[in-house]
């Protein structure tokens, strides 16, 4: 067959097969000058990073100083933990043989009500019948570890409401953490809340809220407690009189804060 029978035969076939090697070749041309240095620099870089990567990037001396950083770290958690977290006193704490934990509660409660009822008396205080404090319905030593530590801080409140003239407290609500016996679990950081509803002059309800955020002393007792929500607004038809709404919390933080959050 001599090539004009052959062009006859497949004249459709080589005159498609030409055109798109001349469109691919204009293609190839135009990309070229559109984006070829762009495609030249992209190249360098990449064979650049590739040498990068077979360089080691960190010295010795990069994670000594990373690890000096990572301890300076765990140790301000530590400090700030310490600060934060609610010191309880002793008597409001289930010490080792020193009965069941609901009979220390029990005891606990009675002599918090004992005292606050005289120390209220004596300054004219007003107050709700019990002092809020419930009930205990179980036998659940860390739930009674909790209440007994909210006990300590309603007491403690108290006391500085009735020396700053607080002139009546309305109201008193003890909760635990939502997350305490919850599915969910407890987070790093456990709040109890013991919310104070006051009815007083604006100045006692300072010098209440003041008072709360001294200092401890030298011997570690004391120191500022914390506040979650506050409130204040005026009362209707009362001068100088407000209603105040104060959250204080018992705070607990995990032990092992430091440890989760550097191993993370």
């Amino acid at each position: 067959m001599d090539m004009n029978d052959y062009w006859q035969e497949n004249k459709r076939f080589l005159v498609t097969l030409g055109s798109g090697i001349l469109v691919f070749v204009i293609g190839l041309l135009v990309v070229q000058s559109l984006y070829g240095e762009d495609l030249g620099t992209a190249k360098r870089l990449r064979n650049r990073n590739r040498g990068d990567l077979k360089t080691e990037r960190y010295s010795t001396a990069h994670r000594d100083a990373a690890g000096e950083e990572n301890d300076a770290l765990l140790e301000a958690i530590r400090v700030m933990s310490g600060a934060t977290a609610f010191r309880p006193r002793p008597g409001f704490v289930v010490e080792a043989g020193a009965g069941s934990a609901s009979g220390i509660y029990f005891t606990r409660v009675e002599e918090v009500r004992e005292d606050l009822d005289l120390l209220a008396s004596r300054r004219r205080m007003n107050y709700p019948d019990g002092w809020g404090i419930e009930m205990l319905e179980t036998n659940s030593l860390p739930e009674i570890e909790r209440r007994l530590e909210a006990l300590d801080l309603l007491e403690r409140v108290a006391r500085l409401a009735a020396d700053a003239g607080v002139h009546r407290i309305s109201r008193i609500a003890v909760k635990l953490d939502p997350g305490f016996g919850s599915r969910s679990g407890l987070g790093a950081v456990e709040r109890t809340s013991v919310t104070f509803t006051l009815l007083s002059s604006a100045e006692s309800v300072t010098d209440m809220i003041v008072a709360s955020q001294e200092p401890a002393l030298e011997d570690g007792s004391g120191g500022p407690l914390a506040i979650g929500q506050f409130n204040v607004k005026n009362e209707r038809n009362k001068i100088g009189s407000v209603k105040a709404e104060i959250e204080y919390q018992v705070v607990r933080i995990k032990d092992n804060l430091g440890d989760e959050e550097a191993g993370q």
